[in-house]
């Protein structure tokens, strides 16, 4: 009773609000200043870093607390090493930031040993990602295989920038070269998958054209049936006929279903199809026009549901929905691999099995905290990498 009393007293004192006041009410808030964080000094920012490096287990809290010293930082010489060191983190607990932290930790260093590490993390992490539902070998389609082209061919630009920051980086230039390797790999498979798709397209024609005319002869024997033709003999014979031609034909398309790798339904529905037409032949030449109309409209309905489920199988290899593929093939339209002209891409999640930044073959000026965080790194990570193997769900083999 208490609660319904004070809102009757909001409702009466809402409503004796004069108009103006109402207005004012409605006006937004006045937007406050933004109130800029405090800087953090080189020395506190060294410290709170090395603090989470030296943590057993990377969070996401971590990778904001080193994302934000890294804005924050007064010496901006430090921010780049502090986004790189973030997006080693972000690796190792799964953060879709990973690929952003090492982009920004690249394009703000000066050093060439941070510019190399961050590339050459950065394509890991384009690889893990798109890998981490469906490795290469697996895909089955072309729009999954055009992607995977596309997301390699970002990994592989990371790893050849990587060079022209460290040229004498052999891991780089050996997984570029894989990576390659990979991609051709993947387009020749691409084209076995569409000369398949192409394939389908054509048998689930041909099936169609095959049940519209099995059910003609159904209709005609059934008329046939219905007249009790009093001389028979010469319809029997040319029905007779006209049955074996669709029966050969059907024959035919059962070898192309094979040669295609159809679908075993599909197959499966061909052979129901020849096994009406086998009984419509026999039931032709006992002279029963009705048991052969019969027959022959469920090998039409066999030959119809054979032509959807490989018109199904052809839209699944292109990789989009059944119900959105026409009802014509489109076998003469080439499909091209996404555009690939971009800088290494922004995919959203990562894996954690990579080795970071190899070091380089000839000496190179580096800032010295930035080298000892690459060295401490380094070994932290192998340990993470020693401890995973035996933890962890079965590592993907790398062979880019």
């Amino acid at each position: 009773m208490v609660i319904n009393a004070f809102a009757a007293m909001l409702i009466i004192a809402s409503a004796a609000t004069p108009a103006s006041a109402q207005a004012a009410e409605q006006q937004p808030p006045p937007v406050l200043p933004e109130i800029a964080r405090a800087p953090v000094s080189r020395e506190t920012a060294e410290r709170r870093m090395r603090e989470i490096l030296a943590e057993p287990q990377a969070s996401p809290d971590s990778v904001a607390v080193l994302r934000d010293l890294a804005e924050r930082v007064e010496d901006q010489n430090l921010a780049p090493i502090i986004r790189y060191n973030a997006g080693v983190l972000a690796m190792d607990a799964n953060d879709p930031s990973a690929q952003e932290l090492f982009r920004e930790a690249d394009r703000s260093s000066n050093t060439p040993a941070i510019q190399a590490a961050a590339r050459y993390n950065l394509a890991h992490t384009i690889i893990d990602t798109a890998d981490a539902e469906t490795p290469a070998e697996a895909l089955d389609n072309i729009a999954d295989i055009d992607q995977r082209i596309a997301d390699y061919t970002r990994a592989e630009r990371a790893f050849r920038s990587t060079l022209d920051a460290e040229p004498a980086h052999i891991d780089a230039a050996k997984n570029t070269e894989r990576l390659r390797q990979r991609i051709k790999a993947l387009r020749d498979k691409r084209d076995q998958i569409e000369q398949e798709q192409r394939a389908l397209e054509e048998l689930a024609d041909q099936l169609e054209q095959l049940a519209q005319e099995q059910q003609q002869e159904s209709e005609q024997n059934e008329s046939r049936s219905q007249q009790n033709e009093q001389s028979p003999e010469q319809a029997d014979q040319q029905a007779q006929q006209q049955q074996q031609s669709l029966s050969e034909q059907t024959d035919q398309a059962a070898r192309q279903s094979q040669e295609s790798n159809a679908p075993e339904q599909t197959q499966s529905e061909i052979e129901r199809a020849q096994q009406s037409q086998e009984r419509a032949e026999e039931s032709l030449a006992m002279g029963d026009p009705a048991e052969a109309a019969e027959a022959q409209q469920q090998a039409a309905e066999s030959l119809r549901d054979a032509a959807q489920q490989a018109r199904e199988a052809a839209a699944t290899k292109r990789g989009e929905p059944a119900e959105s593929n026409p009802q014509q093939p489109q076998s003469g339209d080439q499909q091209q691999p996404p555009n690939t002209s971009e800088q290494p891409g922004d995919t959203p999640q990562q894996q954690t099995d990579q080795p970071p930044q190899a070091e380089s073959a000839e000496p190179i000026q580096v800032d010295p905290l930035a080298e000892a965080l690459i060295d401490k790194e380094r070994r932290e990570r192998a340990e993470r990498m020693r401890y995973l193997q035996k933890t962890r769900r079965q590592r993907v083999e790398r062979d880019w």
